[in-house]
Order: C-alpha cells, then structure tokens, then sequence
C-alpha cells in the first residue's frame, strides 16, 4: 500500500494521470484514432473508469464491451421513451378526430414506422453512440500512456497501480486469454485491496453480441407477425370460447422447430463461454499466467505478495478498560516499532538503533517473518489466488448469475421488440385499422371490453411469458450438454428438439391464460376467474422462480491481522 501511495505521489508531480473520454476509447479500439495527442487528454486526480483488457482479444470487440457498459441502460430507457411518445403522439390524434373516428387510428405503415421502427433505431443507434456526449473519464493504456517519450511511458506504467487505486470503478474486459496475462492478474490485486468488490465489474466479450444477436432475433420473427388479423372466435359457450382460442393462435408445429435452432445454437455458445469463465476463475493461479517481458514477472509478483501480505498491515490497538461506546484505535506505523519490541523481545537499545539507521519497515519484517506466524511467500500468492476463486467469482455469479442464468434485464432487451410490436398491434387493432370493426369481427361485445382483452394481453402476459423463455432455452440446453458432451452436432440437434418443445409448451401457457381471460370479460364465472388468477400465480412464480436469486454470504477467508492489546485510559 505505500508503493502505491508513492505511485500515486510521483504520477501526481509529473501529470502522468490523464483520462479520456469514451469516444477517444472506442475511437483508438477500432483504430480511428490510433495516437491521440496527450495535450487532449484531461489531468485528473481521479478518473471514472479504470479499462482492464488483455492485448489478445480483438479491439472492436472490446469496443462493443465498453459500448455495452456504458449505453446499455440508456437504450433500454431510450427506446421505452420514444415507444411511449410515439403512442401518446397517436392517441392525441385519435382524441383530437371527430367522434365517429376515435377507434381509428392511422394506416398501417405510419404506425409501424412510428411505433416499431422508430424505437427499434433509438435502441441501436444509443447502444453504439450513446456514450459520444458522455463526460465519464476512462483510464486506458492504448490512450493515455504517451507512446513516443519512453521514460515518461516507463514512469506511466510504474505508476498503473495507483491509476487503479485512484479510479471509482474498474471495467474488466473478460475474454477467454485475461486470467492468462499478468499484468491483467496485478490490476485485479490492486483493484482487490484498494477498493470494494461492487467497484469492480466485469463485462464479458460475448456479452454485447449475445444482447445485438438476440435483439435482432426479436426484430425477424415480429416482423414476420406484421398484418396478422386474429380469426373470429367461438362465443356459443365458454369452453368453445377457450377452445377456439387454442384453434387460431397456436402456429404450427415446425415453426417451433425452426425457432429451437437458431435459440439452441445462441445458448450452447453462452453456456459454453460462461461455464469456460467460472471454471478459468475457480481453477485460478498466478503461476500460469503469462507475461510478455518474463523479467516483469518477478516484479509484478512481488507487488502482488506485497499487495496481500497481512504482515505489512497495520496491527489493530484494543484497549483495556476503554469505553465500549468508542471503537478502538488503529495503531499507526511508528507504534509498529513497539509491536516489534514486545513481540521479539528485544532489547530497546537495539530497536532504537534499528530506528535510527532508518531499515525499512518491510524489510525489517522479512527479516523476521522465519520467527513469527505471519504466512509465507508462496501462502500470500495464495491468499490472492483464493480471492480470484472465491471473493471475486462469486461477485461475478451475483453480477452475471451461473452458465444456466441470465438477468431480467438481459431478458427484456430480447423482448423489446415483440413488446414494440405488441404495442403496435394494439394500437393498430390488431391489423382490423377501425377497433369497432375488430372487436366486432372478434366477437366481443363491446370496443371497450376488446381494448382491455388487447391491452392485457400484448402490453403485460405476453412479455412476461416472453421473457421467461430465454432462462428455460438455457437450462434445456444446459440438460443437452450434460447428456451429449462432446458432441456439437448432436447437441444442437437434439437442443433445437428441446427448446422447440420448451418454446411450445410456453406458447400454450401464454395461449391458455389469454383465453381464460378472454371468457371472464365476454363470459364472466368465477371459476374461470380463479384459473385465469391460478394461470397468472404461475407465471409471476415462474418469473420469480427464474429471475430472483438469493445468495447466502460466504465465509469471510481473509486473514486476521495481528492485535495489539494497550492499556486503556480511566
């Protein structure tokens, strides 16, 4: 820690700490701006972000990380917005129309532009520039390390320690080559004892093609909804009713299949990564890493055994007799000299002249660690390498969940654009144009009682049974390959099986509580009543079930520092 502090002193004196903003990041990743000049960059005490990466992966994938990191929840929110203006912009000009035109809305291609279109190009266009305007100042070698003077470059990079410790948050790029980099392990070793685990987050590289690949999926099959017109149903009774709903709505059977393969083949791949990310981090240690310059590798593992060595902490002071209401003091260094005469027993004479000859503190403890409990060399590598394992890998399982797991946020932007197109389909009355002729056509009895039927069943059951299908494709997936290991064709084979069976029996789930609904308004009893509540009992449960993790706290592995016990004051 105090190589650090002097790091971070000398960085300050010569105005080595600079940071730059996203777009000069992403600009340098994809080699629009190779070389910024370094007059560009802002001098910071603190920068935002701290960029961690290996040199192995390729640059515009981690361009799309950092993309991902920062624009995502701006996208998310962005396109939501735009839907939302866009339908409250519609249902002023349905108000502002004679009376005999309210139920209907404009053409077909207007609201698909308006409502569809126009949300869907927010979404991209914010996830890839959103962060163009964004004043978050990033750390990140490529930039802000002045290639063409090597001293200042030599000094940079001794002081990279303290650009960590001195950053809010460190973004780490994880590819499948970033436990292998030294230099990658020494960053997190600051990162671990310079700040708290929630200020670290870890953004995998798959992770912004999976969220592009699944939002495109989303875009071609609602597309292939466009102009679909519900049949009339069967109203003579409530079982026809129900029936009949089964009979109209449900596709046929291998377009299932269709959809199972391009959902197992995005599922195999992320369990895959995933399960490849948990296991590098679980079998974690220093010594395999990899380093460019083998002659770095001692430096850098002695900073790292320096970093986590609890012999250089210092000791906590408890008080005898001291007031319980006011928390021990900790001991400061020049107090660790009396520590060191209790616990050697040495004479006074002799620690004064140790004193006086000024021998680092650290040295003076090497030389007498052989005599005391405090761990060895090789045990504080493996304090950190039990901190990868355990601390840091089970922060990344709550941040990003198992192989089998994916989040509700994650989910949603899969369902974004069945969720545009369902708002589409509402406010378009479902292709019908004039919502008197479709609720007609339907066989409702009133406009009212359809837009209720519509609203509820495209704006809320519809993207909750959506959203649960992706965790169920994983863990149908996840079952192939503990059964076909091994085996890439056969377990997409018999995954696109599975996950068609899963995406059809989820689809007659949905197609079921649609229609319980459907005969509570047109033919109210209470016993549907209570199978359409038992039907929507199970699908929160099923969301809960799937997205709501409790995590039990592990036990705390770090090591306890020494205590010393001092006489208290009456």
């Amino acid at each position: 820690m105090h190589s650090i502090q002097a790091q971070a002193a000398l960085a300050d004196q010569h105005g080595l700490f600079r940071a730059a903003s996203a777009l000069d990041v992403t600009s340098s990743l994809l080699n629009c701006s190779r070389c910024l000049p370094v007059n560009s960059l802002r001098k910071v005490a603190n920068a935002d972000i701290f960029l961690s990466h290996s040199w192995s992966c390729a640059s515009w994938k981690k361009a799309l990380a950092v993309c991902h990191h920062l624009n995502l929840d701006l996208a998310i929110a962005s396109s939501l917005v735009v839907a939302a203006l866009s339908a409250t912009f519609i249902l002023f000009l349905l108000q502002a129309g004679d009376a005999d035109q309210r139920f209907i809305p404009q053409p077909e291609d207007v609201l698909f532009v308006w409502l569809f279109c126009l949300p869907m190009a927010t979404f991209l266009i914010v996830y890839l520039f959103g962060h163009v305007f964004s004043k978050t100042g990033i750390w990140f070698d490529q930039v802000c390390v002045e290639q063409d003077q090597p001293s200042v470059k030599a000094q940079t990079l001794q002081a990279v320690p303290a650009f960590v410790a001195q950053s809010a948050q460190m973004l780490v790029l994880w590819d499948e080559t970033y436990c292998q980099r030294l230099w990658c392990n020494y960053e997190l070793a600051v990162r671990a004892k310079t700040g708290p685990t929630h200020a670290m987050v870890l953004v995998p590289i798959w992770k912004p093609l999976w969220t592009l690949s699944w939002f495109g999926i989303g875009f071609l099959l609602s597309c292939m909804v466009i102009g679909y017109k519900p049949p009339p149903f069967e109203l003579d009774s409530r079982r026809a009713l129900f029936i009949s709903m089964f009979e109209l709505e449900s596709l046929p059977a291998y377009m299932y299949v269709a959809s199972g393969v391009p959902f197992s083949w995005f599922c195999l791949e992320k369990l895959r990564r995933h399960r490849w990310m948990l296991d590098e981090m679980a079998s974690f240690d220093l010594k395999n890493a990899r380093c460019s310059v083998e002659s770095d590798r001692q430096i850098i593992e002695e900073h790292i055994s320096d970093l986590f060595d609890e012999a250089l902490d210092p000791p906590l002071s408890v008080a005898f007799d001291a007031d319980e209401s006011r928390p021990p003091p900790l001991m400061d260094e020049m107090s660790l000299w009396h520590t060191l005469r209790t616990n050697i027993q040495q004479p006074s004479s002799e620690v004064d002249e140790m004193q006086d000859a000024a021998v680092p503190l650290v040295q003076t403890i090497r030389d007498i660690r052989h005599v005391t409990s405090y761990p060895t060399r090789a045990e504080v590598i493996d304090e950190f390498n039990t901190y990868v394992r355990g601390t840091l890998r089970d922060s990344v399982v709550i941040a990003l969940g198992q192989e089998n797991e994916m989040s509700f946020k994650m989910c949603m932007v899969a369902v974004l654009p069945f969720i545009f197109m369902s708002l589409l389909s509402v406010l378009g009355c479902d292709g019908h144009r004039d919502c008197r002729v479709a609720a007609s056509d339907m066989g409702f009895s009133s406009v009212p009682a359809y837009l209720v039927s519509d609203v509820a069943l495209n704006l809320l059951l519809a993207p909750l049974n959506l959203a649960t299908n992706v965790p169920l494709a994983l863990r149908c997936n996840q079952l192939v390959t503990r059964c076909a290991a091994e085996h890439g064709f056969l377990q997409l084979l018999l995954g696109s099986i599975l996950t068609g069976t899963a995406l059809w029996m989820s689809d007659c789930f949905l197609i079921g509580t649609a229609g319980t609904l459907l005969v509570i308004i047109e033919k109210y009893s209470p016993i549907w009543l209570a199978a359409f509540l038992a039907c929507l009992f199970i699908q929160l449960a099923a969301v809960c079930l799937l997205f709501c993790k409790i995590t039990l706290p592990r036990p705390n592995l770090a090591c306890c520092r020494s205590i010393v016990v001092t006489p208290g004051s009456a």
